[in-house]
């Protein structure tokens, strides 16, 4: 089998130690969450019981943390990328992290009254790479991204303002 490539072989179902051995390559990738583990073994063939026990006992083992994982991503997405509390929800939330959470550590690890400030972080990132532009056309361009990212329109709207634009 090359890298890659997922076998084509069954799994015992009730195979433990199998399960925790697929587990343990998958968090050898990258941190994943309790609720991704779980739905990956099933993927792949293993008992719903099974897949329950080991995601469990790499938990109780500290392999698996779901409120770091969360943390982790938020403060990612916060800082680095610009993005919304709202968008940075729902990537949780594709991720399976647990909806309570998904809310515990939005709350403590982004919370609401800081979103303007990373909106108007991230319209600032974004006039340096539209210098050139006509200002009505980069402000535009400043809030369409904005939104993308998340982010309503009263707030975009007050961090392209922040960025230096008064009218567009």
């Amino acid at each position: 089998m090359t890298a890659g490539t997922k076998s084509k072989e069954p799994v015992d179902a009730s195979d433990y130690d199998g399960a925790r051995e697929r587990a343990l390559r998958i968090l050898t990738a990258a941190p994943q969450s309790t609720g991704t583990i779980l739905h990956r073994l099933v993927e792949s063939g293993y008992s719903d019981d099974v897949a329950r026990c080991v995601t469990q006992r790499l938990v109780e083992v500290a392999l698996i943390d779901d409120w770091a994982y969360a943390a982790a991503r938020v403060r990612s997405r916060r800082d680095a990328s610009g993005w919304s509390r709202r968008a940075v929800s729902q990537e949780l939330a594709q991720k399976r992290v647990p909806a309570d959470v998904r809310a515990a550590v939005l709350d403590a690890e982004y919370p609401a009254d800081l979103e303007a400030d990373v909106a108007a972080k991230a319209a600032l990132a974004m006039v340096r790479k539209l210098a050139g532009r006509e200002a009505t056309e980069a402000a535009r361009a400043i809030h369409a991204r904005l939104m993308r990212r998340g982010f309503g329109s009263g707030v975009c709207q007050d961090a392209v303002r922040r960025a230096g634009f008064d009218r567009y």
